[in-house]
């Protein structure tokens, strides 16, 4: 029959996509569409399925999921990517062309280590504190 917390969900389910369904049916019929009422029916349908039985939308769930899944996974390597080549990539050429070394990495013959100086107290001495 289904746990009172998986109703739960089927209901929160059912009501995230009711509305967007409802709101786009009722762009749809302002702008004339003949698709609005079959957009207002399947609205109807995930509102009273999951405020009455919420279980038959175990399947459309199941399936909405894993579609989720699929789509988030797709999605996060494409905003990533342009991140990675649209904020980072720049950012690097223009502090490469400004001549900046943030991590310190070139070559120096006159320092006689490249050893950075801790403090005493440093946060490794007190990992309850780290900073």
């Amino acid at each position: 029959m289904g746990s009172p917390e998986e109703k739960k969900d089927l209901r929160k389910f059912a009501i995230v996509m009711a509305v967007p369904l409802g709101i786009l049916s009722v762009l749809f019929f302002l702008k004339g569409r003949p698709a609005a009422p079959f957009l207002v029916g399947i609205a109807l349908f995930f509102l009273v399925a999951g405020l009455f039985l919420p279980m038959v939308l175990a399947p459309i769930h199941k399936v909405w999921m894993k579609f989720a899944e699929i789509l988030s996974w797709i999605m996060n390597r494409v905003v990533l990517t342009l991140a990675f080549f649209i904020i980072i990539t720049p950012i690097g050429l223009i502090m490469r062309l400004l001549g900046k070394d943030l991590l310190n990495k070139k070559y120096d013959s006159n320092l006689p280590t490249y050893w950075q100086p801790v403090e005493s107290d440093g946060p490794y001495t007190r990992p309850e504190k780290p900073f």
